[in-house]
């Protein structure tokens, strides 16, 4: 078991909502009041913990052992509204004085996950004893607020650092989110999801549609290929594993937790004409897969307490088609 402890003294704010969804009647994929009326998910349990913390310093790791060939900075984390905190660390390639040519990128961010066990008014308890996060709860603004941050954890693949700025006057900013009235729309969204299954649909040089079961992710690739989608070597490998949740914050923060333990992180935002829409930013372009890549646009339907998100994009090169991938989910809690 890791030594893993984290001391926020910060100032955390009330909740509030994203933009409602569209309430105009056209379809099944349609969100609007007359499918919330068939939805009564429960409130997440850290629904007002749920915020996004920002170091205007970031906070330097240090290896556990002698020696590492890469620094890292904690640049932010995140609370979601289950309870789950998300640390988004930048990777820098330590200089070698002797380099040798690589493809490997000069700065990458990476995101590692640990998950809430309890709440006792200040401290969320982190699972499996490996720390805890002390929060204290203000109005509906930005605000800045001292930070101390004291944790050791494990990044895959490159082993055990310890992340400290205590006795730093460390200070960040705190978001809770767009600062709209919350609706029905809003509190279902906003939470952990497991996937149920998906249908993959592609219309142009390649044609499919076909139905999935479960949160694998192979098949859909392997279908693809059967059908004459061409993939590289890189892309298929971006489809060998499962999805084990999706996680999504008010902060307008989308994470993806893979079976193998490696988390995609984007940003979205809803767009303006179509307010049951949104479109996704990968915080690196690795992330995500060909049918789920940067730029994708998620349109949100409810109904009988399951949620679809139909995820859309355009795939060009040697062969172009429109490709839609729609995950059908149910909330994990």
């Amino acid at each position: 078991m890791k030594k893993f402890l984290l001391f926020a003294s910060v100032m955390a704010m009330a909740i509030v909502g994203l933009p409602s969804c569209s309430s105009s009647d056209d379809g099944d994929d349609n969100p609007g009041k007359d499918k919330d009326t068939s939805v009564n998910l429960p409130t997440p349990k850290y629904a007002d913990l749920a915020a996004t913390i920002i170091f205007n310093e970031p906070v330097k790791g240090k290896p556990k052992n002698l020696s590492s060939k890469y620094e890292l900075a904690m640049n932010s984390l995140t609370i979601t509204e289950d309870g789950d905190v998300f640390f988004s660390i930048k990777r820098t390639p330590v200089e070698d004085p002797t380099p040798q040519p690589s493809e490997e990128p000069n700065e990458e961010t990476i995101v590692v996950k640990q998950a809430a066990k309890s709440f006792d008014g200040q401290r969320l308890i982190l699972d499996k004893n490996v720390g805890y996060v002390d929060i204290l709860k203000v109005t509906r603004t930005i605000v800045h607020a001292n930070v101390v941050v004291n944790v050791d954890f494990t990044i895959p693949e490159m082993g055990e650092f310890a992340f400290s700025n205590e006795g730093a006057q460390a200070t960040a900013e705190v978001n809770s989110g767009p600062h709209t009235e919350s609706t029905s729309v809003t509190k279902n969204l906003c939470r952990t999801w497991k996937v149920l299954g998906s249908i993959l649909d592609l219309e142009g040089d390649v044609t499919v549609y076909k139905e999935f079961n479960g949160s694998n992710l192979k098949p859909i690739c392997d279908e693809a290929i059967r059908q004459g989608a061409t993939l590289t070597e890189d892309e298929k490998k971006q489809f060998d594993k499962s999805i084990d949740r999706i996680f999504i914050t008010q902060t307008n923060q989308f994470f993806i937790a893979y079976s193998d333990g490696t988390v995609d992180l984007a940003s979205y935002a809803w767009q303006p004409s179509s307010q049951d829409t949104f479109r996704l930013t990968f915080v690196k372009s690795s992330m995500g897969n060909k049918y789920l890549d940067d730029g994708t646009t998620v349109k949100v339907a409810f109904k009988n307490n399951l949620c679809n998100l139909k995820l859309s994009t355009n795939i060009t090169g040697e062969k172009k088609y429109k490709a839609a991938l729609t995950l059908r989910l149910q909330a994990a809690y």
